[in-house]
This record gives C-alpha cells, structure tokens and sequence, in this order.
C-alpha cells in the first residue's frame, strides 16, 4: 500500500512542475539532507530509480496533476481562482 504526506505529494508536484531540486529546499525550507532523504523515501514508495521514473509513477497512481502552466493554459482565471481556494492541507494520501 503506497501512503505519501500531502507535504510528499507537493514536493513531488513541485518538481514535476519543472523546479529544481534547489528551489525545492528553499521553498518547503529544507536543508539538503532532508530533501534527500524525503525524496529517497518518496522513490522507494513508488518503486522508482529516479526523479522522472518517481514522477511517472505518481502520475499513474493519479497523485499529481498536469505541471501548473499546462492548468493555465486549459483553466479560465476564474476556475483558477477558485482552485487556489480549495485547499487539502490535512488529508493523508492512503489508497485505501
């Protein structure tokens, strides 16, 4: 059973949105250990090697969604609005 944090799922998506594992600690504040230590443990859930095989992967399981600027590009400013609204900050993604 695969269980990732929310925290898990959006650095993931944060990478898949094309950032850097740079921009990846200084925006969730992570030092360079934690970051690889949370990505190795990301990889190992996913059965994944590497940074594109763990976002391959993800993206199968329906975890994450279209990098940002495709959502721009399909979304009105007004649904984009109300996305940014909703928030699912507490929720832990466990398949069930």
């Amino acid at each position: 059973m695969l269980c990732i944090t929310p925290r898990e799922r959006d650095a993931l998506q944060f990478l898949a949105d094309g950032h850097t594992a740079i921009q990846l600690c200084r925006h969730f504040e992570l030092g360079a250990s934690e970051m690889d230590s949370m990505l190795e443990g990301l990889f190992a859930a996913l059965g994944a090697a590497s940074q594109i095989a763990a976002i391959a992967a993800a993206r199968k399981r329906g975890l994450l969604s279209e990098p940002s600027h495709v959502h721009e590009m399909q979304l009105g400013e007004g649904a984009l609005r109300a996305r940014a609204k909703r928030t699912c900050a507490s929720e832990i993604l466990c398949p069930v």
